[in-house]
């Protein structure tokens, strides 16, 4: 594996690039404290980690803050796309894999269509 330095590391906001040791060391740090948080959260209110969606775009935004996915809108208005079309298509339908795969086609394209496209929310419906 090639050193940090030859995977073109380079400033802080040089996302495309992976950064620099410290960016790298910030986004890392970022990530392990918002998922302990959100762990700590879920062990105190009795709740399953999986009912906070949130982990892995706290993950993504960590980790590569300047793509289009962790942007304001794209988490903001993903998430509510995704939720109204999962609400939606459980009040018309009965759960079923079908359902569910309906479901995720329709929100990946309603996102794309109002370019709010946050994979993280397409890829759990």
């Amino acid at each position: 594996m090639a050193p940090m330095e030859e995977m073109g590391g380079g400033h802080w906001h040089d996302r495309e690039r992976g950064g620099t040791v410290a960016a790298i060391l910030v986004a890392a740090l970022s990530a392990a404290v918002a998922v302990f948080i959100l762990h700590r959260i879920a062990a105190g209110s009795g709740m399953a980690l999986a009912a906070f969606p949130f982990i892995t775009t706290l993950v993504l935004v960590c980790g590569a803050p300047g793509s289009a996915p962790a942007g304001t809108r794209a988490i903001l208005g993903g998430h509510l796309i995704c939720g109204v079309v999962a609400l939606g298509g459980l009040a018309l339908f009965p759960p079923s894999d079908i359902e569910t795969a309906v479901a995720v086609g329709l929100a990946v394209a309603l996102m794309l269509a109002t370019r709010c496209f946050h994979p993280r929310r397409g890829s759990r419906h």
